[in-house]
């Protein structure tokens, strides 16, 4: 009875470990999910029509932000733009940036609609949907 119960801890502890390393691989295929360009459709903020924010993620890692603001009169052509480039690296289920200034930010991270849409969240703060555009 103590050999077949040793033998089950044993399987069960060689499960778990095997499970780990399938999810390392199912994170590594996150990551490359992210490439390509996304364009914000949906913000817990509210999204107004003189905003615009896409986000380009690249191979090696780095993601460029980029946030038009157009002013609110058609007789004012001007806007403003935001272009900041960041680091990104896919951890368990989150999403890290990292800022020029070393700040790192997290987001949790949905894939949806056949990989097309992403929502990210900060728990108890933010949610964003973008629709992959490239």
């Amino acid at each position: 009875m103590k050999k077949v119960i040793g033998i089950g801890i044993i399987f069960i502890l060689i499960a778990g470990g095997l499970s780990g390393c399938f999810e390392g691989n199912k994170k590594q295929d996150d990551a490359s999910k992210f490439i390509g360009t996304w364009t914000l459709v949906e913000s817990s903020f509210g999204i107004d029509n003189h905003t615009e924010e896409t986000w380009i993620f690249y191979e090696n890692k780095s993601a460029k932000t980029t946030i038009i603001h157009f002013m609110e009169y058609p007789e004012e052509p001007n806007a403003t733009i935001n272009i900041n480039w960041v680091l990104f690296e896919v951890r368990g289920e989150r999403l890290y940036i990292t800022t020029q200034d070393n700040s790192t930010i997290w987001y949790d991270y949905l894939f949806s609609n056949n990989d097309t849409q992403i929502t990210l969240s900060i728990p108890l703060f933010s949610t964003q949907k973008y629709n992959k555009t490239e």
